[in-house]
């Protein structure tokens, strides 16, 4: 469960870590630039969504650890939960185990005119540099969580259901529950717990009295938002880019240990400064985000090809792309749960 102490306590280690960075660095930035991307750094940790779906370490060097739960044998060998064991005569152990990993570099960069920013200040008492800091912001929560979704969707067990969705959406609830408990067997720690589905299953679903809609959404601005539950247990994310006929269902425990997928963040943004660009005249402006990511059942298995966490379902009878029936009931339901705050979903 990820809490409010959780939240604080990684912030406060993204920033001590942004720190050591900017201090390690040979570019000098000014002020306004180093407040601009804790500013960064605070509002990405705040948006991330995938805390709740994979477990999140911040590293508070380049060069860190993670740790993770592992089911071993007496001897303290790996287990397959799924391998065909005698629990009569092997005697099965949870230890905590750790692992090493090094933070990768993401490089991003934005411009804007001197021109532009004179009007919108002068003109509209415009804050560009708070624009901009919203925008990045956007933009890097949307490429990690992007990455860590398109790395779930290749390590997942592979599903293709051939019935289509019924008019009681029965067979897209059923599956939903059956692959969930399919995790649940095959991991020997829980139910799948949330589901990442796209704008044509969300219609369906939303039309089901299975599905609880949330009186509390997150993820306003992103790729991906958290709208409600389903089955009474497994909680919902809307993302835009996930192919229409998917579905991916996972696990996460209590803890950031307890699954199959782990991101390290070790900086969400360091500036490199403001650049003139020599061709245009324009000042521009890149940073990078680094950070790692670990899946413990993948760690010393050559034969690896998939998670038993996550199960990527294909419904054969739903269309690849949203029909515009779909799209609009979609955009109605979100924007109508984002109504109370005065916002449009994907921040349009």
């Amino acid at each position: 469960m990820v809490t409010e102490e959780s939240i604080d306590k990684g912030l406060e280690a993204l920033l001590t870590s942004y720190e050591k960075a900017s201090g390690s660095s040979s570019i000098v930035v000014n002020a306004g630039i180093e407040n601009m991307m804790k500013n960064i750094t605070k509002q990405v940790w705040e948006s991330l969504i995938m805390k709740d779906l994979v477990g999140v370490q911040p590293a508070p060097e380049p060069k860190s650890k993670v740790y993770f739960l592992k089911y071993v044998t007496e001897e303290g060998e790996p287990l397959d939960v799924c391998a065909d064991w005698d629990p009569e005569t092997t005697k099965v152990m949870f230890e905590v185990r750790s692992e090493d990993i090094e933070a990768k570099t993401l490089k991003l960069s934005t411009g804007w005119t001197i021109e532009a920013k004179q009007d919108l200040e002068i003109y509209h008492d415009f804050d560009i540099e708070r624009e901009i800091t919203q925008m990045i912001s956007n933009e890097v929560v949307t490429e990690i969580q992007e990455h860590i979704i398109s790395d779930l969707k290749h390590i997942a067990t592979k599903t293709t259901v051939d019935s289509q969705c019924s008019q009681e959406n029965l067979s897209l609830l059923i599956n939903i529950n059956r692959e969930a408990n399919k995790i649940a067997q095959e991991t020997r720690r829980g139910a799948g717990n949330w589901c990442v589905v796209s704008n044509g299953i969300l219609a369906n679903l939303i039309k089901s009295k299975d599905f609880q809609r949330t009186s509390e959404p997150k993820g306003f601005g992103t790729n991906l938002l958290y709208v409600g539950t389903v089955n009474g247990h497994s909680k919902v994310y809307l993302n835009r880019y996930i192919n229409n006929n998917e579905m991916l269902i996972g696990y996460k425990g209590s803890s950031d240990t307890d699954t199959d997928y782990i991101y390290s963040p070790y900086v969400l943004a360091l500036a490199s400064g403001v650049v003139i660009n020599p061709i245009t005249f324009q000042p521009v402006m890149s940073l990078v985000t680094r950070g790692s990511h670990l899946i413990p059942s993948a760690i010393n298995c050559k034969d690896f090809e998939q998670s038993h966490y996550y199960r990527l379902v294909t419904f054969n009878g739903l269309p690849i792309e949203p029909t515009k029936e779909d799209e609009t009931a979609v955009k109605e339901f979100t924007d109508e749960l984002f109504l109370g705050e005065n916002k449009t979903v994907w921040g349009k």
